[in-house]
């Protein structure tokens, strides 16, 4: 490896519409832009294209629960055809299929041993996982690996209390934000049209995946609530999964199909977010902070969320953002009730938030924070 290159494997389940799927394109970016090869491994998904289209290439294997052992031997046949300097996995049954590779078919037998990372961008899969699903599935994410990092505060203080060595844990910033300006008016009002906003409405958005962890139920019970008082604002709910029936039985339960829509999965996120009077982050669970919070600030959106460590991150309670009661979704309606009311109060935390994200959660910042992270374990 010369000093100036570096050939960087990602390895993930899939390349579906995630925020952590997303931040991989964006560190494609980042690293091709820097003269670095990049190439993704994965089952594939929608997110193929952008990879290519940022310079990255394209692996297919499918590496999710039983597929990590089944799919070991060809994950360390792809690994030799590639010669990696770096393989960074993002998911546990990655890590699985990292250890199996390694342990059973030996991919860099009399080459150079590359360095081999895992992430950690959560630590539940949902409110109501068993204990024990949970610390397997994170001890996991140390198989196989050299370094795991640790994204968080409060993932950092979990993984410290498991039986993993202290020198192959590091602490540090995986995810950022491309820093955009707010789309101009035109584009806003178009947009509006599209989504059949009158001028006079506003619009509170959550961006998600239909899944448990996310809590979306808590997002349409606040809304009914703040539907009571405001007439003039409509909810959105950008992602798809497994409840999308559940929720939309629940809206047309609570009386909200014309006021509470479910838009799929969008590749506009960034317009949608601008478009924006308020920004709610998804879910209760502690891990990583959430892309979303960053996009929504970096286009100067403010930002309510649940409460916990990791959000404490970026929105600081009354100077970047709002933090609700975990889990109380009359909280979150007071508090969205709060910045309907109070136009000037959502610019200050808008802007606030916005100055934040620019300094701490740069793609380009974080970006070459990580390469030099590579560097220094490869000079070990």
């Amino acid at each position: 490896m010369s000093d100036d290159f570096m050939n960087i494997v990602f390895v993930c389940l899939s390349l579906e519409m995630g925020g952590v799927e997303n931040n991989l394109v964006l560190l494609t970016r980042e690293f091709v832009q820097k003269g670095h090869q990049v190439t993704v491994i994965s089952k594939g998904g929608p997110l193929e294209s952008d990879i290519i289209r940022e310079g990255g290439r394209i692996e297919k294997i499918g590496l999710y629960r039983m597929k990590a052992f089944t799919n070991g031997k060809k994950l360390a046949e792809t690994l030799m055809k590639l010669n990696p300097d770096v393989v960074h996995l993002f998911a546990a049954s990655c890590c699985v299929a990292m250890w199996v590779a390694r342990t059973f078919f030996h991919p860099w037998a009399g080459r150079d041993h590359p360095v081999v990372l895992s992430s950690v961008m959560g630590l539940q899969n949902s409110p109501d996982e068993f204990i024990v699903t949970t610390q397997l599935r994170n001890l996991f994410l140390t198989f196989g690996v050299d370094m795991t990092v640790m994204t968080s505060p409060v993932i950092a203080r979990y993984y410290r209390s498991l039986p993993v060595p202290r020198n192959r844990l590091c602490e540090q910033l995986v995810c950022g934000v491309v820093l955009p300006e707010r789309l101009p008016q035109e584009e806003i009002l178009r947009l509006r049209h599209e989504l059949g906003l009158r001028l006079e409405e506003k619009m509170v958005l959550t961006i998600g995946q239909l899944e448990p962890r996310k809590s979306h139920k808590l997002f349409v019970r606040a809304a009914a609530l703040v539907c009571e008082k405001h007439r003039n604002v409509k909810f959105m709910i950008v992602g798809e999964g497994k409840l999308r029936q559940k929720l939309t039985a629940i809206i047309h339960r609570l009386g909200l199909k014309d006021r509470v829509r479910l838009l799929g999965l969008r590749k506009d996120v960034p317009a949608l977010l601008s478009l924006a009077d308020i920004c709610v982050k998804p879910g209760i669970l502690d891990g990583f902070l959430g892309i979303t919070v960053l996009e929504a600030q970096s286009v100067g959106t403010p930002v309510v969320a649940f409460d916990g460590e990791d959000v404490r991150e970026a929105v600081i309670h009354g100077e970047t953002g709002l933090l609700v009661k975990k889990g109380d979704f009359k909280d979150l309606a007071a508090k969205l009730n709060d910045l309907l009311d109070d136009p000037e109060k959502s610019r200050k935390l808008a802007k606030q938030g916005n100055t934040l994200v620019r300094k701490r959660f740069d793609i380009e910042v974080i970006a070459g924070k990580l390469l030099s992270l590579y560097s220094e374990l490869l000079r070990k």
